[in-house]
């Protein structure tokens, strides 16, 4: 077991490095278009580098930036950690990371968009903006963003702490925490105690700063749709075997399903998408009881995510959950990933110098 894991992080570093830069050195490289785009390379020293090198996204997405930028003829220069503070009146791309507590403070979030501000106030051009940025890993502005732009999503409830349950709210119900990604920080509530034991404890009180109630939507399934510019560039189905409710996320057991994108709703998530006015975005989708029939509703959306490369996984003989765990030379799940990377990076960057007018 213990040699098998060693090959599967091998395997894994060799994609996420040397094959990364190798499909991203091929491009041709422009005209010089004679700007200079500082790429923040946000680790915060020997101790995340290991996470940064092995499981942040961030690590394969920094590498094809550099060389995407590269090639469309700007000038690109590496600013690592806490230096990028020191950078002032200039182009500054990142990628989202919980790399940022550089001071220890227990809260890479907060500290992430302190520094976001701070760079935006000494007049740098953040790529992407701080208005997108806001979007990521903040569930509360989430809400409130979809909302304002009357984009239809499960009844939502955002309290503060002290305030009662009101009438319109029943059990079950979902807790989502603010800051938390994925499936994480989700909580099925299915009676009072378990609401006051779940927002009474330390923990919950000291990472949120709202209560936020979303109704349990009646279905099995989800949509992930991943989009760029106005182009829908990955979907796929995420579909939940029990008969209980659970998240839809494949370490959970689910099935994946590449095909069978709905056609009739794809103008309708597009506009969804247009609506936020962001370069990327990946949204998770439900139908009340599964019914295509019904307008989709929106659970989620981030500037961030990671996409499920596109496989059939009956011809593998294993779940995807359990795919994305194995070493395989042939169809190895991390080769596949690295290239929806790839393609997805290609299109999001050449997106950004038409939005960004860069």
């Amino acid at each position: 077991m213990i040699i098998k894991n060693i090959f599967r992080i091998i395997e894994k570093f060799i994609y996420r490095f040397f094959y990364t830069i190798w499909i991203s050195f091929s491009m041709k490289k422009l005209k010089n278009r004679y700007k200079t785009i500082f790429i923040w390379v946000n680790i915060t020293g020997y101790k995340d580098l290991w996470y940064y090198l092995i499981d942040a996204d961030a690590f394969p997405k920094d590498i094809m930036t550099y060389f995407l930028l590269s090639g469309k003829g700007f000038k690109v220069k590496v600013v690592l950690g806490k230096n990028i503070v020191k950078i002032k009146n200039s182009h500054i791309y990142y990628n989202f990371t919980y790399l940022t507590d550089y001071i220890g403070f227990g809260d890479n979030h907060g500290v992430f968009f302190y520094i976001l501000k701070k760079l935006k106030n000494q007049s740098n051009y953040l790529i992407p903006s701080y208005k997108t940025a806001l979007l990521w890993e903040n569930k509360s502005y989430m809400y409130q963003a979809l909302i304002k732009k009357r984009i239809k999503i499960p009844k939502t409830n955002i309290l503060d702490f002290g305030d009662p349950l009101t009438n319109d709210i029943s059990f079950p119900f979902l807790i989502k925490e603010e800051h938390d990604r994925g499936s994480l920080g989700v909580h099925k509530i299915n009676n009072l105690n378990e609401f006051d034991e779940l927002i009474g404890k330390d923990n919950f009180k000291n990472k949120n700063n709202k209560i936020i109630i979303q109704e349990l939507v009646r279905m099995r399934k989800d949509l992930r749709v991943v989009c760029v510019g106005n182009e829908i560039v990955l979907s796929f189905w995420r579909i939940n075997p029990r008969k209980k409710w659970y998240p839809t996320s494949t370490k959970y057991g689910s099935y994946v399903d590449f095909n069978n994108f709905p056609e009739k709703w794809k103008k309708y998530i597009l506009d969804i998408h247009l609506k936020l006015a962001i370069t990327t975005g990946g949204y998770d989708l439900v139908w009340v009881d599964d019914n295509l029939d019904n307008p989709p509703l929106v659970l989620e959306v981030s500037p961030s995510y990671q996409p499920n490369p596109p496989i059939d996984v009956k011809k593998l003989n294993s779940s995807y959950g359990k795919y994305k765990t194995e070493f395989r030379i042939k169809n190895s799940y991390h080769k596949n990933f690295i290239n929806i990377l790839y393609t997805i990076q290609k299109k999001y960057i050449d997106r950004l110098i038409i939005d960004y007018r860069l």
